[in-house]
């Protein structure tokens, strides 16, 4: 992307956007004072779009390149417009913890009586920023039966990152269909009815046993 220098600050930078710039902020490590620049609106919003918050991207500035993640980008509640991004440059030989999402790859295998169900949306990563990817594959492929999964620790990622996440969690998982649940339920309520009826009948044979043993009253004198 490219950026031009900001001097504008406060509510002056609604001329900014009235122009089809976005006011924003470098700022990092290797950054000795934030950076006040502006951007194209539609190209930060393309590119947030395109590579989320987890991917760095290079912006110019006045002849300066910086390498940075897009991070709080605040949008115009209704139209999402860009209103405000941070730009946060670090330092590229110094590892550091990033959350990234996961996304499913693969074509699933028709499971009649399953669906997929992503159970976590994202891993926490340790690495170069130019080592970290900006998302983590989970190949469902091999998914074909209900309660199959893929696990944290089965996910693929750079030799040079550090998975941080607990490796047995699961990221992704065959669920039972709604019909396939409710058989579940209906066989489960089935079966603690019969367990009801027979403690009532337990009960009773017991109440009528107890009965049997009592010792008959004497008449009195």
């Amino acid at each position: 992307m490219n950026g031009a220098g900001r001097t504008l600050t406060g509510k002056k930078v609604k001329t900014l956007r009235r122009e089809g710039r976005t006011p924003a902020v470098v700022y990092g490590t290797v950054v000795p004072d934030p950076v006040s620049i502006t951007l194209d609106t539609r190209e930060l919003d393309r590119t947030y779009h395109a590579y989320g918050s987890t991917t760095l991207v290079d912006v110019s500035v006045d002849g300066t390149t910086y390498t940075v993640y897009i991070r709080n980008m605040q949008q115009e509640v209704l139209s999402r417009a860009p209103l405000h991004a941070e730009l946060f440059a670090p330092n590229l030989l110094v590892a550091l913890d990033v959350s990234v999402p996961v996304i499913m790859v693969g074509e699933l295998a028709e499971i009649p009586d399953g669906a997929l169900m992503q159970l976590r949306e994202t891993v926490d990563l340790r690495g170069r920023p130019t080592d970290i990817p900006g998302a983590v594959e989970a190949d469902v492929t091999e998914m074909t039966e209900v309660d199959d999964s893929i696990t944290v620790g089965q996910l693929r990622i750079p030799a040079d990152v550090v998975m941080l996440t607990d490796p047995d969690e699961q990221v992704v998982r065959v669920i039972a269909t709604r019909a396939m649940l409710e058989e579940i339920e209906e066989d489960e309520a089935a079966a603690a009815e019969e367990a009801a009826e027979a403690v009532a009948v337990g009960e009773a044979e017991a109440a009528d046993a107890a009965a049997e043993e009592e010792p008959a009253e004497e008449p009195a004198e």
